[in-house]
């Protein structure tokens, strides 16, 4: 497209190369010379000219085009040829390469990707737009000669950026018309560019569809007033039904850049949206009711005040935002002959037209207000009819031939009684008629419709009988979802191979004919809340594509078919809230089975599940909730590809010991009676896992209260070989951890993120009176909002809960292709969007790689204080998981004191806690239990100084620290330093080893020295593994 740059850039790599060449030429604006009087000719003379660095004269451009080659062949050269839109001009200035010498380099600008590609461009670059950043920076280079725009315009500034939308031209041309302009000026101005847009920058990017054939100009119109958004493959349906030949026409436009297509959407650049506008426009600035396209309220208004005048109108695109109410001359519709598009969304009328155009081709029109389309309407050319919320109660009466109508839409239209009778309507493909309750009656010819492919009939709750027979030989989708009154499905006595999806749920359906077998292409079978459903037919074991089988909520169903192995390619299969009362064993042979859902059983009374369930290999989601579980078998660890697995309101099961190493999600909620769960410490899991631990209150009493989460937390994060993306737990609580050094009795909380951190752990303790969800937003370096990276659902709890989670910052990085390097901030803010869900207050702590790959032994390798900081305050109190706890004391700096364990034995004797806990009331809350930890581990004290063992005075601190351990009567103590190889480590079972590194000659040279530092490595018990 025009402005896009494409001149600009080509010009830089011009003037930034055209020095290594032995010529160069730049030719502008080729297209518009080229067309002028002898301009071939005048071209040529220029490209040689400039490149020989003499006159040269040229009498036509054929012998031009001999003189080129002749005296250019040898060179190498480089040549800009800019604004190429015709093969014929390459042919005059560059047809081939071999024109010119080797290493020669021709650059073409053009707005056709098509004119390069016949000529065999080697490489094409399509420009882009600028990014947000870099436009407000062109923007404030023409408005205000500086990088950033002046504090008071900042928003307007964004405006004009939004509605240039990255375009270079836009951006310069309305910077410049801005540059010294007041607030109020600018607010005008921007008011105007919205209404009428810039003549310049129209200018330029009309040029691309002035090019343009007639046809193609009416495809880009549409496009531009209506269709933007639309699916390809549709709007070309719609398109070519008005002659419009749209499959090349809309090809054409992508190679002119003038659309583009993205998710199978048709999208253009806002500005040539607003061209293309203005170009109807001005058909008649004046007079809407003499354009041929209208689109806005005010528009249509003017138009269908009188019934003159109307002629030149093709098309009405009307859907306002709000609801409004028009007094429209209804007769005005009558007199536009050539009306062939229509839409009206959002206009509320007391009546209908009289009259329609019969070159309709696409008529859309919510809450239409007749009771029938206008009788006299012929449909023969209409291709869309979509009526939804209408006053209709019959379609039309009678036979009516639309033997181009594909798709027919009545949803929610309450009064309509009577489907239409499709017979004269042979290539309808889609007919939805979702939530008419007042139809009782289906027309015969649907059960014989040979092209229909999708037949919504949801909710058409006073549907009784279908027709009796069904040979639909293209139907994909049958859905009659809520069809209560419906007892009886059809027989199939035809063709229906292609029907990949029935959905009967909540009809009133008793069984199933055997002829279902006839279906063999069927891969969802949907019969959830049958309530008279009583069996299923043996037949099912014919359906050999059924890849889902949902019978859930079907409460009179007691038995499912013992042949059910025989549905090889089954992998989702719900039977929950059924009244089956024993799972028939065929279950467990489907070997491709990933989904199953068991909740509810009661009638089963499965106070055991088979060992049989480690027979689903390929099973991936398993939901065993409101069962009478008390444990589960041993067995499920074989599930190796289990990700979730459901347990809610198991109220008798007592423990979950362990559970597939891979899964996710473990949701326990409302398990009254759990007291334990896995170790998360186990989990292998590549995502993030989770375990939902709501109203668990046993498990809350039995382990210790508010350190439970923890605990868990810290187990998963001590089993980090490999870092993942991030682990949550929600349990009974009310405390945030004492170890999470960022605290806030708000619902937000923000800190600074020093370079070593590689992520977080946050805790939100909250309450919840009702079923709604709470939310964390993360917003970084302040202005990044994220999407929700967790989501907890809530549901009505009797007290307290904590939600602990961890998240990475390569994950974070990864959900929103983060471009901006490390993070400096981070934001994180909880809340519910309902009144359901109370924050109480929050915390998190940063985490450094340090303890994310921890050693097998109580080694700790750290590379900075910084970092052992992080360790100290990120470590959870958890002694009964370990045989020894540690805690970290980063106050020892041997670059500051020959006397460092001192101050480590005075600061652990005297107030037994961690240096950074210097507020009382968290010394009185980890007292007691750092007092526990002691006894039950002996001590084990790792002190991270990074030169520790390399000085040869370090020893001398040996002595005090035996001293210690005697006046505190504990067993052992371990002096740790960086550079120490595990494998000294590994090999030793009780002791283990410092390694003497680095230490001076002075030392190697007393060997008494060495050996009273021995006698104390003996005396702690510490076994020396190397003397050097």
């Amino acid at each position: 497209m025009g402005g896009i740059g494409k001149t600009t850039v080509a010009r830089v790599v011009y003037d930034r190369f055209r020095w290594q060449f032995k010529g160069s030429c730049f030719l502008a604006n080729v297209r518009e010379v080229f067309d002028e009087k002898d301009g071939p000719r005048r071209l040529q003379e220029q490209l040689v000219s400039e490149i020989l660095m003499k006159r040269a004269n040229i009498c036509d451009s054929s012998r031009g085009i001999e003189m080129i080659k002749r005296k250019l062949q040898r060179k190498k050269i480089l040549i800009v040829l800019d604004d190429v839109d015709d093969r014929k001009q390459l042919e005059s200035l560059a047809a081939e390469s071999k024109w010119f010498g080797p290493g020669s380099r021709i650059i073409i600008t053009s707005r056709d990707r098509q004119v390069l590609t016949r000529n065999g461009v080697a490489r094409i670059y399509e420009a882009e737009k600028l990014n947000d950043d870099d436009a407000l920076m062109l923007f404030s280079q023409k408005a205000f000669k500086n990088d950033q725009p002046a504090e008071d315009f900042v928003e307007l500034s964004k405006q004009v950026v939004g509605y240039a939308n990255g375009l270079p031209l836009a951006l310069e041309v309305i910077g410049s018309f801005m540059h010294g302009r007041s607030i109020l000026e600018w607010g005008s101005a921007i008011n105007r560019l919205n209404e009428i847009p810039d003549r310049e920058i129209i200018d330029v990017l009309r040029i691309s569809f002035d090019g343009l054939h007639e046809l193609e100009k009416k495809i880009f119109l549409d496009i531009a007033c209506f269709l933007k958004g639309f699916k390809k493959d549709r709007i070309i349906r719609i398109l070519d039904s008005c002659g419009f030949h749209a499959q090349i026409g809309t090809q054409v436009l992508i190679e002119k850049s003038l659309i583009s297509v993205s998710r199978d959407e048709v999208w253009m650049h806002n500005l040539l949206q607003i061209m293309g506008k203005e170009i109807v426009r001005c058909e008649s600035p004046e007079e809407p009711g003499r354009r041929s396209r209208l689109w806005t309220y005010e528009d249509v208004c003017l138009a269908l005040m009188d019934n003159t005048g109307k002629e030149k109108i093709e098309a009405i695109f009307l859907d306002i935002p709000g609801i409004k109410e028009a007094q429209w001359n209804m007769k005005a519709f009558s007199k536009m002959s050539k009306l062939r598009l229509l839409k009206i969304n959002n206009v509320q009328l007391s009546e209908g037209p009289e009259d329609l155009s019969n070159k309709l081709r696409f008529l859309e029109w919510h809450s239409y207000p007749s009771k029938s389309l206008p009788a006299g309407l012929q449909v023969d050319e209409l291709v869309e009819l979509h009526m939804a919320n209408s006053s209709i109660e019959q379609l039309w009466y009678g036979y009516k031939s639309a033997v181009k109508l594909k798709i027919i839409n009545l949803s929610n239209s309450l009064y309509l009684s009577k489907s239409p009778d499709l017979t004269g309507i042979p290539n309808l493909e889609s007919l939805i008629l979702e939530g008419c309750i007042s139809l009782s009656e289906v027309h015969p010819s649907l059960g014989r419709h040979k092209k229909l492919q999708y037949v919504n009939l949801i909710n058409c709750r006073s549907i009784r009988i279908l027709p009796s027979n069904l040979e639909m030989e293209s139907l994909k989708f049958f859905t009659l979802d809520g069809c209560s009154k419906l007892e009886n499905f059809p027989d199939i006595v035809g063709n229906m191979n292609c029907l990949m999806k029935l959905c009967l749920d909540r009809t009133g359906i008793a069984e199933l004919s055997p002829s279902i077998r006839h279906m063999i292409g069927l891969e969802v079978l949907s019969m959830n809340n049958c309530k008279k459903l009583e069996s299923i037919s043996r037949s099912i074991e014919c359906l050999k594509s059924l890849k889902k089988l949902d019978l859930s909520g079907c409460s009179e169903l007691k038995n499912i078919p013992g042949n059910l192995e025989k549905v090889e390619s089954l992998e989702e299969f719900d039977v929950s809230g059924t009244s089956i009362r024993q799972l028939p064993a065929s279950i467990f042979l489907l070997k491709n089975l990933a989904v199953l859902s068991l909740d509810g059983l009661r009638a089963c009374n499965l106070r055991a599940l088979p060992e049989d369930i480690g027979c689903l290999s390929s099973l991936k989601s398993l939901d065993l909730s409101r069962n009478n579980f008390v444990s589960l078998p041993r067995s499920i660890n074989q599930l190796s590809g289990l990700e979730k697995l459901v347990l809610e309101d198991c109220t008798m099961l007592e423990s979950l010991l362990e559970v597939p190493s891979k899964v996710q999600t473990v949701n326990l909620n409302g398990c009254i009676s759990l007291k334990t769960i896995p170790d998360p410490i186990k989990l292998s899991s590549s995502q993030r896992s989770e375990f939902m631990c709501l109203d668990c209150w046993e498990l809350y009493e039995h382990n210790g209260q508010d350190s439970m989460g923890s605990i868990m937390l810290e187990r998963y994060l001590q089993g980090l070989s490999n870092p993942r993306p991030g682990f949550r737990i929600v349990v009974p609580g009310n405390e945030i951890p004492g170890w999470f050094n960022h605290q806030s009795k708000e619902s937000s909380i923000s800190v600074q993120v020093p370079s070593w951190s590689m992520g977080f752990v946050a805790c939100v303790a909250f309450s919840a009176y009702g079923e709604s969800p709470l939310f964390c937003h993360f917003k970084a370096n302040g202005r990044e909002n994220y999407p929700s990276p967790m989501c907890l659902s809530c549901k009505v709890l009797f007290s307290d809960h904590i939600w602990l989670f961890y998240l990475s910052f390569d994950y974070l990085k990864e959900l929103k292709e983060w471009q901006h390097g490390s993070f400096s901030n981070i934001e994180l803010s909880f809340h519910s969007y309902e009144r359901g869900v109370k924050v109480k207050n929050c915390g998190v702590c940063l985490l450094s790689s340090v303890y994310i790959t921890p050693q097998p032994s109580a080694l700790f390798t750290v590379t900075s204080k910084e970092a052992a900081s992080s360790y100290k305050t990120s470590l959870a109190f958890s002694s009964s998981y370990h045989q020894w706890t540690t805690y970290v004391f980063p106050g020892i700096r041997v670059t500051d004191t020959s006397n460092a364990f001192t101050y480590l034995k005075s600061d652990l004797a005297l107030r037994f806690i961690m240096p950074a806990e210097k507020e009382p009331e968290k010394v009185m809350a980890i007292r007691s239990r750092l007092f526990e930890a002691i006894e039950e581990s002996g001590l084990s004290i790792i002190i991270f100084a990074s030169d520790w063992a390399s000085l040869p005075w370090c020893f001398g601190e040996l002595v005090k620290i035996v001293g210690f351990m005697n006046e505190m009567r504990l067993d052992t103590v371990f002096p740790v330093s960086y550079d120490v190889k595990q494998s000294k480590i590994d090999d030793q079972k009780e002791s283990y080893t410092i390694v003497f590194d680095k230490i001076g000659k002075d030392v190697r040279e007393n060997e008494e020295k060495v050996q009273r530092w021995m006698d104390i490595l003996s005396e702690v018990e510490i076994s020396s593994g190397s003397k050097r």
